[in-house]
């Protein structure tokens, strides 16, 4: 009789395949409780702002061009409109939406908090219109829901709180973790 030991070659790819469903599961898990998700969406945040910064400066002609931000069913958007003409009377004024980019899953929570303590949650009835100064580069007043004021702060939740401040009179924001 022969003394066999050892695996067999099922076994192993059954072994590893398990492995690998093990892993794979591991490592979402780890990006959900690490806020990987906020911090991938506070980043493309801070980056659609330094985009609009420029479209601000090199498209707009002598009208405002914006930045809206939104939620929709599969997650947060950022969408940059530039007037059709470079130079239109008030009232006169069409835009073009020229980009469109997700920034964040939708399982992440959003919220701009404006000049006067007035914090708005973005969701799917919600958007902020972001502007900047087309000479300067600082930020002009934003637009939500019927108002006008200055952005102070966006906070990025998911797990681990992200938040850019924004600084009205320099067009500068900045982005920490703040928890």
């Amino acid at each position: 009789m022969r003394d066999e030991k050892g695996f067999s070659l099922i076994e192993l790819i059954v072994t590893v395949a398990l492995m690998a469903v093990v892993m794979a599961v591991v490592v979402i898990g780890m990006g959900a409780t690490t806020g990987m998700h906020a911090r991938e969406c506070a980043k493309d945040l801070d980056a659609a702002l330094d985009q609009e910064k420029n479209y601000a400066l090199t498209k707009s002609g002598s009208v405002d061009c914006y930045m809206e931000l939104k939620k929709e069913a599969d997650g947060f958007y950022t969408e940059f409109y530039v007037p059709d003409k470079p130079v239109a009377k008030p009232g006169e004024i069409t835009y073009i939406l020229i980009e469109r980019k997700k920034v964040g899953k939708a399982s992440v929570a959003v919220a701009c908090t404006f000049e006067g303590g007035v914090t708005l949650e973005i969701d799917e009835h919600q958007s902020v219109k972001f502007y900047f100064d087309r000479v300067s580069g600082a930020f002009k007043e934003c637009e939500y829901g019927g108002s006008k004021a200055f952005c102070r702060e966006i906070r990025v939740t998911k797990n681990r709180v992200y938040l850019l401040s924004l600084v009205p009179a320099t067009g500068k924001h900045t982005m920490v973790r703040e928890s």
